[in-house]
């Protein structure tokens, strides 16, 4: 494995580890999901995006999760 493989499969790791977290907290803790940027830190959107940013992360988690697993 090269180092661009090995830093594709991390990165791709990272990204299913924290993706599963979010969904965890949204899920079993009803958290809120928050996307911040520099200048709108504290903003929140409604019950209805988050459910809908939930599905797009767990369809978004299931395709990194197939593209990690071609990387073998």
């Amino acid at each position: 494995m090269n180092k661009e493989l090995l830093d594709k499969a991390n990165n791709l790791m990272h990204d299913i580890e924290t993706i599963s977290k979010v969904i965890d907290e949204k899920e079993n803790s009803h958290h809120w999901i928050t996307v911040i940027t520099p200048h709108h830190k504290d903003r929140y959107y409604s019950c209805r995006f988050m459910d809908e940013l939930t599905e797009w992360m767990k369809k978004k988690r299931e395709e990194y999760k197939k593209e990690f697993e071609q990387l073998k």
